[in-house]
């Protein structure tokens, strides 16, 4: 995750072009086997859903509203999830590459949902490495012993701890609400203390 950036960099702008033709091209692989099944869904129809950036959520809500699936969850498990017959793998960008794009936008970087994405500490290493400010302890997912894992990294590694609820709409997640995670705003202050410095003329 990218925090306090600016958002006219170039850099950061040129990462949400390309980020965002992938998703597009990576839509339209899911539409194309989705018809392939028989299931009659449109590009156009997903877009009209996305407030934003595309994404399988989006294509959840649509089998939803086509009667196809009962839930979004149901449309994860049968269709969409990793490996299911909808699934086409995305665009995996580097976390030293987002975390320098990060930084050249003067902003400070952090792992996101790490027990999700199952995050040690030897990966850790290599992240602090390249600038990583902070890490989301405090998170929707996290059982109590993740929270403490990820602390004593936080601790191990000077990194300041996060928390985030990974809200993306009531209809994709409706057991979580935005906000229902929340951090120290200290530890905030500090967060936004080590954003990287604007290059010298």
């Amino acid at each position: 995750l990218g925090h306090f950036v600016d958002p006219l960099s170039l850099s950061l702008l040129a990462l949400a072009k390309r980020l965002s033709d992938q998703r597009i091209e990576r839509m339209e692989r899911m539409i194309l086997k989705a018809r392939g099944l028989g299931i009659p869904v449109t590009l156009e129809e997903v877009v009209s859903l996305a407030k934003g950036n595309l994404g399988r959520p989006h294509l959840a809500l649509l089998l939803v509203q086509k009667r196809i699936c009962a839930n979004s969850q149901e449309a994860f498990k049968r269709f969409l999830g990793d490996g299911k017959m909808l699934a086409v793998s995305r665009l995996n960008l580097p976390a030293e590459e987002a975390i320098e794009t990060i930084r050249l936008a003067h902003g400070t970087a952090t792992v996101a949902h790490p027990g999700v994405s199952k995050v040690e500490k030897h990966h850790l290493q290599a992240l602090v490495e390249a600038g990583l400010s902070g890490i989301e302890v405090f998170h929707s997912d996290h059982s109590s012993p993740l929270k403490e894992k990820y602390l004593a990294f936080a601790k191990t590694f000077n990194l300041i701890p996060t928390a985030g609820s990974d809200f993306h709409g009531e209809q994709v997640a409706p057991n979580r609400k935005l906000g229902n995670v929340s951090m120290d705003p200290l530890s905030l202050a500090e967060l936004k203390s080590r954003r990287a410095a604007p290059a010298s003329l």
